[in-house]
């Protein structure tokens, strides 16, 4: 984790200071493209079958798992509609094409989070352009009104998560220890059951919410603290960047890690440049879903890049022209 993100970090600071934060970021923008474009091409040339209804629970197509497939879309969707509206990318293009394409993979991919992240970007988009009524008015109609038609289809992956999300509503933080030790539990989601177990054990042992249980150490330390309950119920382990902070390193580096790589970039994000750099809200979304703190996993520079960027960021630098 601290190796790879002051690679990032020394890596941007001689960036940024040999190019201008505008060239830097369409050189970013372009990169981010680029590169989360890979998985839905190999979804294609490993096996993938765009007439599948869903590929989510399917482990492994192509290199990639669902989530994967859905948080990279969302990215290129993203990154391509902002630098079309930096004139760097043209509406009608090839990479227009990729852009509605990987759509479809969002799509069937079942990633909630990585709708989630498409949606609030619209939003901030409709609340930010200028100019462009019919078209601001027909997206978020063409949007919903997929996913609506979408959900009509029990057998689909967007009506079988949206089902899945009620279910996981109503079972959260409403179990006790002795149900867990009586193993009374029945949840087919272990990323629920196994947050639980782990309040539970910080309310048993209060000295954990001061010193966490080790970082990167989650199922280690449940199997330690909390040996009266299955490790069947936090086999997934806690599925959280946040939450692995907070588990792993207690409340005060959990305070310091939200002040510094959360607030504070955001703050400048909400202040000068939430309409240029719609995928922003996406990348602080998605690692509460998964653990992206380690340089192997899946948004690991994108999150630390943008966290980064925006921590550089001056109000004197000049900004891209953009359209609405």
């Amino acid at each position: 984790m601290i190796i790879p993100m002051l690679y990032v970090a020394l890596s941007l600071s001689i960036l940024l200071k040999r190019y201008t934060w505008n060239a830097f970021y369409i050189a970013f923008l372009k990169s981010l493209r680029f590169v989360y474009l890979i998985p839905s091409i190999s979804y294609i040339l490993f096996g993938g079958n765009l007439n599948n209804i869903q590929v989510y629970g399917i482990e492994v197509i192509g290199a990639f798992e669902s989530n994967n497939y859905g948080w990279a879309a969302f990215l290129v969707i993203v990154t391509h509609w902002q630098l079309i509206q930096f004139k760097e990318s043209k509406f009608l293009s090839f990479w227009s094409v990729l852009a509605g394409f990987n759509f479809v993979i969002l799509m069937i991919s079942g990633s909630r989070s990585g709708l989630l992240s498409l949606m609030i970007s619209i939003l901030i988009w409709f609340i930010t352009s200028k100019g462009m009524y019919i078209f601001k008015f027909l997206l978020p109609v063409l949007f919903i009104s997929t996913i609506v038609l979408t959900m009509k289809d029990e057998e689909s992956v967007l009506a079988q998560k949206f089902d899945k999300t009620l279910k996981q509503f109503e079972s959260t933080a409403t179990s006790s220890r002795d149900l867990y030790v009586n193993e009374f539990i029945t949840s087919s989601d272990t990323r629920t059951t196994a947050r639980e177990i782990a309040q539970i054990t910080f309310y048993d042992y209060p000295l954990l919410n001061i010193t966490g249980m080790g970082i990167f150490q989650f199922k280690e330390g449940l199997k330690t603290y909390a040996n009266w309950a299955s490790p069947s119920y936090y086999k997934s382990g806690v599925h959280n960047s946040y939450g692995e902070i907070y588990f792993g390193c207690g409340i005060f580096v959990f305070a310091f890690f939200l002040f510094q790589f959360v607030i504070k970039p955001l703050r400048i994000y909400f202040k000068y440049l939430k309409a240029y750099m719609l995928f922003v809200p996406g990348i602080f979304i998605i690692p509460y879903f998964e653990s992206d703190l380690t340089a192997g996993q899946f948004l690991f520079f994108p999150w630390f890049i943008t966290i980064f960027v925006l921590l550089s960021y001056n109000n004197r630098f000049n900004l891209p022209n953009l359209k609405p």
